[in-house]
């Protein structure tokens, strides 16, 4: 096999990815969009040591598992990976994916039960960050990036995002264009719009947040004044982000219209969401995965409950109410206000909040005598820590549940977890993110001799 080869392949299992793999004269090789049983014509990309890359040129035998993308810019974005793909053999493949995880990185056996499907495979994103660009007449456009690069993929509608969000940055690139303003550059630092940031409840009502390379926005008032009639529109914010890089929103930011924060309800309580704040994308699978960590934990009023990376306290204050104290740790501030604004509106005086790195914070509570019955865990991509697995470790926790948005590092924390006495019982896999290749998933934890 050699590079710009065009050969038949014959598609035998899917990747984590969901990348096809075929095996041609013993190299494994990923051709993205396709599926298992499939034969397809391939353009060899690159050829490495063990394995190669190729691009699927015909499907020549399609799988009854193939579906037509929805979204004209499919393939193109790297948004979404698995339009190709009917929905319900999408599920089946996640589930397979997160079994696979923790059989080759933790070397265990989890029961891994059907990953529980969204009512709304499309139109759930209530939440978009769209960056900005211009095109060599000056003209800026938003959109997403191509896979696995920083080149923007100019995108008019998004089918797994809502309505809103869209129609709302489309709404602010008109007023851009007219303003002349410019799009940043990430090579030169040069230009003023970054990003533009859409989250929606589900009452509808919106939060436009624009994230700007300067102090000030021009032509503020214009903006506002097109924005007047914008149906259910109750928030307009701008961050301030001068930092070269790709994090999308500044440290600094500031409310130009409306409320300071959009109020959203999960499972009967109230949280109120500013610009920075973290919240599940999808907005009814979070009832559900949370649904399933309640019900997992078995929590009672007897329990003390350590919600580590707590976040605004989404977790914390669902467990509140069944438990007997909920301390929650966070290291960004602002979301420690928001959470114990969150507890406060909510009327819930059994919930902690503490600012902190929880490697840090953790180790000290314990050394001071914490001992919580039950942990939680929902740790951002990279997975938890070793200081603080060994500080749940040590505080003789009884339970441990391990929420993830990234199976890989959770399978490797179970495996450490597991290595230091606790059981994992069971895994519930929940789509949080339809059409992509992500999962949601949370893991049961239970100490040797419980």
């Amino acid at each position: 096999m050699n590079k710009n080869d065009r050969l038949t392949f014959e598609i035998e299992r899917m990747s984590s990815d969901f990348s096809g793999i075929a095996v041609h004269h013993g190299r494994v090789t990923f051709i993205p969009f396709t599926l298992p049983g499939e034969k397809v014509l391939g353009h060899v990309l690159s050829v490495k040591k063990r394995h190669a890359f190729a691009k699927a040129l015909e499907i020549v035998n399609p799988s009854l598992e193939r579906t037509y993308p929805v979204c004209a810019h499919f393939e193109k974005c790297g948004g979404c990976s698995c339009q190709h793909i009917t929905y319900e053999a999408t599920l089946r493949y996640k589930q397979q994916a997160v079994r696979d995880y923790f059989e080759r990185i933790a070397k265990l056996s989890v029961t891994v039960l059907p990953v529980i499907a969204a009512d709304k495979p499309f139109g759930y994103r209530n939440k978009t960050s769209m960056p900005v660009s211009q095109d060599k007449n000056g003209k800026l456009y938003a959109g997403f990036y191509a896979p696995r690069s920083h080149r923007l993929i100019k995108v008019k509608d998004c089918p797994i995002s809502m309505a809103q969000s869209i129609t709302l940055s489309n709404r602010v690139l008109s007023w851009a264009n007219e303003c002349g303003l410019s799009a940043y550059d990430e090579n030169t630092g040069q230009g003023l719009l970054r990003h533009i940031v859409t989250r929606v409840n589900q009452k509808g009502e919106s939060m436009l947040t624009l994230v700007i390379n300067g102090q000030k926005l021009p032509h503020q008032d214009r903006l506002l004044e097109n924005l007047a009639d914008f149906e259910r529109l109750v928030s307009v914010n701008l961050s301030i982000n001068q930092d070269k890089g790709n994090v999308i929103l500044g440290n600094e930011s500031e409310n130009i219209w409306g409320q300071c924060h959009l109020k959203e309800q999960l499972l009967g309580i109230n949280f109120r969401l500013s610009p920075h704040s973290f919240f599940q994308v999808n907005t009814l699978q979070a009832e559900r995965l949370f649904s399933a960590a309640l019900e997992m934990s078995g929590v009672t009023k007897n329990d003390i409950v350590a919600d580590i990376y707590c976040g605004t306290g989404t977790l914390s204050l669902l467990f509140a109410p069944y438990a007997k104290e909920v301390v929650g740790i966070e290291i960004v501030p602002s979301a420690v206000e928001d959470a114990k604004k969150n507890a406060i509106n909510n009327q819930i005086d059994n919930a902690k909040f503490f600012t902190g790195a929880a490697e840090e914070l953790l180790p000290a509570m314990v050394k001071g005598g914490f001992r919580p019955s039950i942990v939680l865990l929902d740790p951002p991509r990279k997975g938890v820590d070793t200081k603080v697995l060994d500080a749940v470790i040590a505080s003789d926790a009884n339970k441990i549940v391990y929420i993830s948005c990234y199976p890989a590092t959770q399978a490797r924390d179970c495996a450490y977890l597991a290595k230091h006495g606790f059981s994992p019982t069971m895994c519930q896999p929940v789509d949080m993110f339809p059409q992509t290749e992500h999962v949601e998933t949370v893991i049961l934890f239970e100490k040797a001799g419980f």
